[in-house]
């Protein structure tokens, strides 16, 4: 979930008693923490009602952080051009190291802007405190590789690169004051 720049409640405004609503302000306790490099938390969020004044108070408990961001194994799947290792390099991931949504996030991007890929995905999974690597975050990246485009570590062509400097460009459009018209034939 992403976390809005403003609260998500504030005291002495109405609030929103809805499933929907506390589900949501789960999500973003949870995103919250895992932005402090822990992944998988439990949180719960509760509105105290006073019957009485009519007013609440939000009670947010973390029952567990979750395991901290450590990078335990790593799996990449679908790749046939190049290698798992490539991908990992590409990355900068390896066992051991620390990790965070953001760093997560970071990875996601670097898969999306080597142009290479259909899809992809990189998801953190949690084998359980019975595990005897508890304290490890596995790692499950997935591509979709394109066809026609040369491996990693070559460069791509003038045309692939003008396209991805076009996806950056209309991607970062809302952050400036621009007009864009495009004509397509």
């Amino acid at each position: 979930a992403s976390r809005p720049d403003d609260p998500m409640w504030v005291t002495g405004d109405p609030a929103d008693f809805s499933k929907a609503w506390a589900t949501q302000a789960v999500a973003q306790v949870e995103a919250c923490v895992a932005e402090q490099g822990f992944f998988f938390p439990k949180a719960t969020v509760e509105i105290q009602r006073d019957p009485a004044t009519g007013i609440a108070d939000l009670l947010i408990t973390i029952q567990s952080e979750g395991p901290p961001g450590v990078v335990g194994e790593i799996h990449v799947t679908g790749t046939r051009r190049d290698t798992p290792g490539d991908i990992i390099r590409l990355l900068d991931l390896r066992e051991g190291m620390t990790i965070s949504a953001g760093r997560l996030a970071a990875a996601r991007q670097k898969l999306r802007d080597c142009g290479r890929f259909w899809d992809f995905e990189i998801t953190p999974e949690y084998g359980g405190a019975e595990e005897p690597s508890s304290r490890r975050v596995n790692l499950k990246i997935e591509v979709e590789e394109q066809e026609g485009v040369p491996a990693l570590n070559e460069p791509l062509p003038p045309v692939q690169q003008a396209l991805l400097r076009l996806c950056e460009w209309v991607d970062q459009f809302p952050q400036r004051d621009e007009d864009i018209q495009v004509t397509v034939s």
